[in-house]
């Protein structure tokens, strides 16, 4: 099937809008060392979130946005940098980020390597580091999907060598994993990528909600003139088969919007996914565009947009108590807002 490409912006369109020095969108503007934070800018619309400066509709100001009128969500004017980007000591190639609200604390992702990390609520210090074995090849999204038999539950997405994503339990206490017995089921949403390493990014769950099943919302990361950006979803029955694809019609796929055409040159990419119980929006991050989307699951409108510009390569989002907006980026910086 025929994929729609992503509308892109030239190289001179975004550089003319970049008046805010938002030069780590190096693909743009080029020239700085993107494995370091930046503390020019402060984080959020240089940073203003989706009004404050009154942004072109190019850059997502009201006028541009496809929900204008039916605001969704705290706005993202309201948050501020707590502090500069955190740098996580011995992580390299961080992914994804997941909050566990019990503890307060953070479970940081990174694919290719062979641990697992869980941080304190300020990122002082780690908690533990899990040893990984028969770890998936390349995970990159992680949902922290709650307690289970005295477990914790997640769901990892993993980009090679096949789009899949992985329920699995790890005990609160344990520092070491086996997949080969931790996981619960395996899901299939998608074929192969067209393009290697640009597959499967992002993953979140939405709970269930009265007749609605937990469903699950994934994206597909990729790549300009070369890989549709995708996002979809289904339904998560933790009682049904331990493995399930598209191939064999037991896992039904639902995508109805084309986040290519939604999005048009907001997204270069996906990088990452959190659903916020809340407002029922969907946060939408792209490393290739430095920005996060709010957007309703039902339409793809967009809510709200925040640029980013204090980090390399903004891979995961979530949200935690008290108002907080936590983004993980590679290789290893976390960067923590908090709303007013």
């Amino acid at each position: 099937m025929a994929r729609a490409r992503p509308i892109l912006l030239s190289t001179r369109a975004i550089c003319a809008l970049s008046n805010l020095a938002l030069c780590f969108v190096v693909s743009a503007c080029g020239g700085d060392d993107r494995t370091k934070p930046s503390s020019n800018l402060g984080g959020s619309r240089a940073q203003g979130g989706s009004s404050a400066q009154g942004g072109s509709s190019a850059q997502g100001g009201a006028a541009g946005f496809d929900g204008a009128g039916a605001k969704r969500g705290t706005p993202f004017t309201s948050y501020t940098p707590l502090g500069e980007p955190i740098s996580l000591p011995g992580v390299v190639n961080a992914s994804d980020i997941a909050w566990k609200a019990s503890s307060d604390t953070f479970f940081v992702l990174a694919d290719r390597v062979n641990q697992f990390y869980e941080y304190d609520s300020d990122f002082a210090h780690a908690v533990r580091t899990i040893e990984l074995q028969n770890r998936p090849e390349d995970a990159e999204g992680l949902a922290y999907l709650g307690p289970s038999d005295g477990a914790d539950r997640f769901a990892l997405s993993t980009e090679a060598p096949r789009n899949e994503v992985w329920v699995f339990d790890l005990d609160p206490a344990a520092t070491s994993l086996d997949f080969a017995s931790a996981l619960k089921t395996r899901f299939e949403p998608i074929a192969p990528s067209l393009v290697a390493n640009r597959g499967l990014e992002g993953i979140t769950l939405r709970p269930e909600l009265g007749d609605s099943p937990a469903w699950f919302y994934a994206c597909e990361e990729g790549e300009p003139e070369r890989e549709a950006i995708r996002l979809f979803g289904f339904a998560y029955d933790p009682t049904g088969p331990a493995s399930r694809s598209y191939q064999d019609g037991s896992l039904v796929i639902d995508e109805p919007w084309t986040a290519a055409a939604q999005f048009g040159a907001r997204m270069g990419d996906l990088s990452g996914l959190h659903y916020d119980a809340d407002s029922d929006t969907l946060l939408v991050l792209s490393h290739l565009s430095s920005r996060l989307l709010r957007v309703a699951p039902e339409s793809g409108a967009v809510f709200d947009e925040l640029l980013l510009a204090r980090s390399p390569q903004y891979e995961g989002v979530t949200l935690a108590s008290g108002g907080r907006l936590v983004l993980v980026s590679e290789p290893n910086f976390i960067e923590v807002f908090r709303s007013q």
